[in-house]
């Protein structure tokens, strides 16, 4: 079983100048607005991703037993951030062991939870598991692919977008099913990895609503794109994960 299905965003030999909200219409306008000094006007991005479009190596090249692997969003992904300046590259960093970015743009935490599945049943155990959960807002659409019937499209779902099932819609409609769903997943998750180092964060604030226990992290600097953590942001929550794993 391969892990949950990313797209293809049109990156030439899977290497991107940019991605996601990281555009180059935002950058242009960023550079008009920003200091003299701003690093991004000298400092390259770009986005290597593997032939899954994940971006990390090929996961049939990863010493997963020797691993830490990070499952999140967009802010794991590195939307924004040069690739030294991911909250992965910075766990490395600091620990001196891989870490693997399983960070999708735009997912839900149960995409996360079922990316991590698949990681316990066909990998190798890793040395420890990390999820940065996302927002408890949004949620995954599966559908079948027209011309199979058997494969998925996967849509991830929110209060921003108008997905094809109005899944979206429904899933924020009750704060309490929001409430359910984020505390269940982030049980399972605990449970499923109770044979192994976990820890767990999230960089949502509204999330402390529904898990007041887990360790709310504050964005203080921001990537080129402006708006997801930068370098900085990612090395404090990095040197987090080193001081609570016993590595």
């Amino acid at each position: 079983m391969k892990f949950l299905p990313m797209f293809d965003r049109g990156c030439d030999g899977g290497l991107c100048a940019f991605y996601d909200k990281d555009s180059k219409e935002e950058y242009v306008n960023n550079l008009k607005i920003k200091p003299k000094d701003w690093k991004y006007r000298k400092k390259i991005v770009s986005y290597k991703l593997n032939s899954e479009f994940y971006r990390t190596a090929e996961f049939n090249t990863i010493p997963w037993s020797e691993s830490i692997v990070i499952f999140g969003c967009s802010n794991v992904f590195g939307v924004g951030a040069a690739i030294d300046e991911t909250l992965s590259a910075q766990v490395t960093k600091i620990t001196g062991f891989p870490t693997i970015n399983m960070g999708v743009p735009g997912s839900s935490p149960q995409f996360a939870l079922y990316n991590s599945a698949i990681l316990k049943q066909v990998y190798p155990k890793p040395r420890a598991v990390v999820f940065a959960w996302t927002s408890a807002n949004r949620c995954t659409l599966f559908r079948y692919q027209p011309h199979t019937k058997k494969e998925f499209s996967i849509e991830n779902c929110g209060p921003w977008t108008s997905d094809s099932g109005d899944l979206g819609k429904a899933w924020t409609r009750f704060d309490s099913n929001i409430d359910g769903h984020l505390k269940m997943t982030r049980l399972v998750a605990q449970q499923m990895w109770s044979d192994t180092q976990y820890l767990d964060f999230t960089l949502f604030q509204a999330n402390m609503k529904y898990i007041p226990d887990c360790i709310t992290f504050k964005i203080v600097d921001h990537g080129r794109d402006c708006t997801h953590p930068g370098e900085e942001t990612n090395n404090i929550i990095a040197k987090h994960i080193a001081s609570k794993l016993t590595l």
